[in-house]
């Protein structure tokens, strides 16, 4: 990992190198995340002395916010394709299906913060009180090893980010794709748009996506005697139904599953919201039958 930074990130020959830095801090996140003020105290109390030597005054914070300015965009898309080829080629990863996928996190950074990334939008921790972030990535089905990010502004959508970043993600089909004969690309339902689908069915990748129920009704309503059960240990009791229909402007295979467990989990959910929902009626039923006598009630006051 060192050298792939330092390739793209090099520096005077003094000191230990951007790469060094990278990896210590990247050791720590992992093992004991501490903020950088910290790091001498923690790194001494380890066996990283060894292998990656530095000096007390070179593990200060102002020492790694100077070699973090050595680290670019693009010098940050060099290092995650070059590493990415030599995972690949190491440790023999299986590139056949990789899943695309994002996600967003806030932030405390201050509301007046000019930062262009960091945006008031739909959020899933429901803290729209603070900016958050938008990251996107692209993993292995096999241990999950991330082989390409992108991080954009938080008020952005998710189908108008991954829109945005296609070009970049067949360009690390085309890094990758002479280590694999194919490479299936799976996304969710969040990134469908006529213009992605579009970009996707023009590249190199198949791929394997999700639709909405809104898309397709009437496969809602087919029974499940049409089901054939799948066979096989990581399927889990499912049964499928396939078939073809026209989306986006194309006949596609599409497949509509089926899981007992699921299912019953599922409408337990409801049941236990349609007894909650009934509590609830018959809470303001009984304040309608038996007002409080120290005030006057009527409907409208019934909330």
């Amino acid at each position: 990992m060192v050298q792939h930074i330092d390739a793209a990130a090099p520096k005077r020959h003094q000191g230990p190198t951007v790469g060094a830095y990278l990896l210590v801090a990247a050791i720590n996140r992992a093992l004991a995340p501490t903020s950088k003020a910290k790091m001498a105290e923690w790194y001494h109390r380890t066996a990283l002395y060894h292998v990656l030597p530095f000096r007390a005054s070179e593990l200060t914070s102002q020492r790694f916010w100077d070699h973090m300015s050595y680290i670019d965009e693009t010098s940050i898309r060099t290092i995650e394709t070059t590493l990415t080829q030599h995972m690949v080629k190491e440790f023999g990863l299986n590139l056949e299906t990789v899943v695309y996928d994002a996600t967003n996190f806030y932030t405390w950074l201050d509301t007046m913060n000019p930062s262009e990334l960091a945006q008031r939008g739909h959020q899933k921790q429901h803290r729209g009180d603070l900016k958050s972030v938008g990251l996107a990535l692209m993993v292995t089905t096999d241990f999950n090893i991330p082989l390409f990010h992108a991080v954009y502004p938080g008020n952005r959508a998710d189908s108008r980010e991954f829109q945005t970043v296609t070009e970049d993600l067949i360009a690390r089909y085309h890094a990758i794709a002479s280590l694999c004969d194919s490479i299936t690309l799976v996304y969710d339902k969040g990134n469908n748009s006529q213009t992605n689908q579009a970009a996707v069915d023009q590249s190199p990748l198949h791929f394997v996506g999700s639709l909405k129920a809104t898309q397709v009704p009437d496969l809602l309503k087919v029974d499940l005697a049409q089901f054939t059960p799948l066979i096989g240990a990581g399927f889990g009791g499912e049964s499928a139904y396939r078939t073809e229909q026209e989306i986006f402007g194309e006949k596609r295979t599409i497949v509509v599953t089926y899981n007992e467990a699921l299912y019953l989990g599922q409408w337990q959910g409801e049941l236990l919201r349609l007894r909650q929902l009934n509590d609830r009626l018959a809470a303001i039923q009984a304040q309608l039958r038996d007002p409080p006598k120290r005030r006057p009630s009527d409907r409208r006051s019934v909330g």
